[in-house]
């Protein structure tokens, strides 16, 4: 979790946590709320859906998104997930990445029983 930023509003404070693969912690007082989010928009929709005013709203959001951590944004495997989907690289990349592994098997074993 990151440093917690806190704002007073008209509905109590509220208290913005980002955590992890885009997880964020919205409080409004003792009212706990969590969703993935990944922009700073997004963020705004869902202060504005859990009873904040747009201006509030637009403004809290842009607050908090320029102190949320880089690491809010990465990705961790979950058990439900495949080998592929857990590392965060795309099926096409993890593709081309097993054919050029492939590839260098082929040229090695190649230099091995053709030139020695």
């Amino acid at each position: 979790m990151s440093d917690r930023f806190e704002a007073p509003t008209l509905r109590g404070t509220v208290a913005i946590e980002f955590g992890v693969n885009r997880w964020v912690l919205v409080s409004i007082g003792n009212d706990d709320g969590q969703k993935q989010i990944d922009t700073r928009d997004e963020l705004t929709a869902y202060l504005k859906e859990r009873g904040l005013s747009e201006r509030e709203a637009g403004e809290l959001s842009e607050q908090a998104w320029k102190q949320r951590p880089p690491h809010a944004a990465e990705h961790v495997a979950t058990p439900g997930e495949g080998l592929v989907a857990a590392t965060g690289i795309s099926s096409g990349k993890m593709l081309v990445l097993g054919f050029v592994v492939v590839a260098l098997c082929v040229l090695i074993t190649l230099y091995a029983f053709v030139w020695h």
